[in-house]
């Protein structure tokens, strides 16, 4: 099942919080708009497709300031050689993300939406103390360990639910439903007269080419290289470095 279009996707919804408000660019590249995701070997980008910890890993570290740590964090499934190895450890150095009881990291696993707004909510200051305009959700309940995070990244506008008035937090998170909320986090909004214009010339993925479908500049943004300045409130895309 496609995941839900997020809140701030309308025009009418207003923006999300201020990366350097909510700290984010103190961790991350905001100033700078670098592609974070890929897609598949075989051209397709799988926008319905579940994301796994380890590639949730490299989204994140692409865009990490500082990699430059002690890389001595072990997992008992992690021989050091995986493709993931460095994003993995130098993460878990800042203790953004975690691995389970049973000492593994489990790569190949996928992540909840709850989750992944956890870690998320890890490059953001006090995210738990965000409360005005946070949306209620019928399935987040005071006792849910993830409310806070999840109440706060509303309230950021990071995040949103389905029609029907619920998070859905113990759900695998798609890719696509990944790549927007990263997006809003980092303040980035793909300039579509650019897309539009010049798609020939960008990343693009077979199966992401439908311009109505709700993810398909979030996916765009993410997946290109770019140049851009901010003229008023919009992203303006100078040049593409793919």
């Amino acid at each position: 099942m496609l995941d839900s279009p997020p809140a701030s996707d309308s025009a009418d919804d207003p923006a999300p919080a201020s990366p350097d408000d909510t700290g984010v660019s103190g961790w991350l590249l905001t100033d700078a708009h670098p592609s974070y995701i890929n897609g598949f070997t075989d051209g397709t980008f799988r926008p319905n497709a579940s994301i796994t910890r380890a590639q949730t890993a490299m989204m994140f570290y692409r865009l990490l300031k500082n990699k430059n740590v002690p890389q001595n964090m072990t997992f008992r499934d992690m021989s050091g050689k995986e493709w993931y190895a460095e994003a993995v450890f130098t993460l878990a150095y800042y203790g953004i993300i975690q691995g389970y009881s049973d000492g593994n990291f489990h790569g190949d696993r996928t992540i909840t939406r709850a989750a992944f707004t956890a870690i998320c909510a890890r490059f953001a200051k006090h995210i738990g103390e965000y409360k005005d305009g946070a949306l209620s959700f019928s399935d987040v309940p005071e006792t849910r360990w993830a409310r806070d995070v999840i109440m706060g990244a509303s309230s950021c506008g990071w995040i949103g639910g389905y029609d029907d008035g619920t998070f859905r937090p113990a759900n695998s998170i798609t890719r696509a439903a990944a790549t927007a909320i990263m997006n809003r986090m980092l303040a980035r909004v793909a300039d579509r007269e650019y897309v539009k214009n010049h798609f020939d010339s960008l990343k693009s993925f077979s199966d992401v080419r439908d311009e109505t479908a709700w993810y398909f500049y979030n996916v765009m943004e993410a997946a290109n290289n770019h140049d851009f300045s901010v003229k008023g409130s919009q992203e303006v895309w100078e040049s593409v470095k793919n």
